[in-house]
């Protein structure tokens, strides 16, 4: 039996893609944070020291319903007992889920879940700064909103993002890509973001048994990302990918 344990995703900050191409330029990295409790011990700080992580994208809330009008922020992040985050950027992360902006035709309850979800990121935000004693803000530089958007929810999508952006309009809005959505940009659309987290792992399926690594792929990876086409992308693109280990 294959066993996947995927340890950390680590984001490589860069101008444009065009650095996963060797060049002379320096790159900062960030990881992703996807618990529910925000605790980092002296061995994990450890890690992220050792790896030159400056920011951590911090899972701060799921959104989920059957539709827009439904939907609710569900399982805000809580501050655990240890909490050595000095030094580091925080960046709030907002997993939606797929079927949350499916058949929404009503602006009005796409604004209201906006505010919904600032109001609620803002008050999340206030227990971990406290919690970590660091300075109390009332909005954010950076914001990543997580959502796997089709042809048939990226005009909702988008417009949550706009609206989002109402509320907080000196925050730089940032969205995860799929490697499907950047290969095919006329079919799912650019989101209008300030830049993108490019998804750079999952390209296979877990239950084939004939799949020799469904965490990431350097040759399904190349029929995704081309050199030539690498700064063709309109979003400026930072990279994620795993680190993980395979038996």
């Amino acid at each position: 039996m294959r066993m996947i344990t995927i340890l950390l995703l680590c984001i490589v900050t860069c101008a444009s893609l065009s650095c996963v191409r060797p060049n002379e330029s320096e790159h900062t990295r960030s990881m992703f944070y996807w618990r529910t409790v925000l605790s980092v011990d002296s061995s994990e700080r450890a890690i992220l020291d050792d790896l030159g992580v400056t920011t951590l994208y911090v899972r701060y809330l799921d959104v989920k319903g059957y539709s827009v009008g439904s939907a609710q922020p569900q399982e805000p992040i809580q501050p655990g007992d240890q909490l050595m985050i000095k030094g580091l950027s925080i960046v709030p992360t907002v997993f939606i889920v797929p079927e949350t902006l499916r058949n929404a035709s009503d602006s009005g309850q796409l604004r209201s879940l906006a505010r919904k979800l600032v109001r609620y990121m803002l008050e999340i935000d206030t227990v971990l700064q406290s919690a970590a004693e660091r300075p109390l803000r009332t909005t954010f530089p950076r914001l990543l909103l997580d959502y796997d958007w089709t042809p048939n929810t990226r005009l909702t999508f988008f417009q949550l993002i706009r609206f989002i952006q109402e509320q907080l309009p000196s925050t730089s809005i940032e969205s995860t890509i799929r490697l499907w959505q950047y290969r095919n940009p006329n079919l799912a659309g650019i989101p209008p973001v300030h830049q993108g987290v490019l998804m750079c792992y999952n390209m296979e399926n877990y239950a084939d048994q004939w799949t020799s690594n469904a965490v990431a792929s350097t040759e399904l990876l190349k029929q995704y990302v081309r050199p030539e086409s690498a700064d063709s992308y309109p979003v400026r693109l930072d990279v994620a990918y795993p680190i993980f280990r395979q038996s």
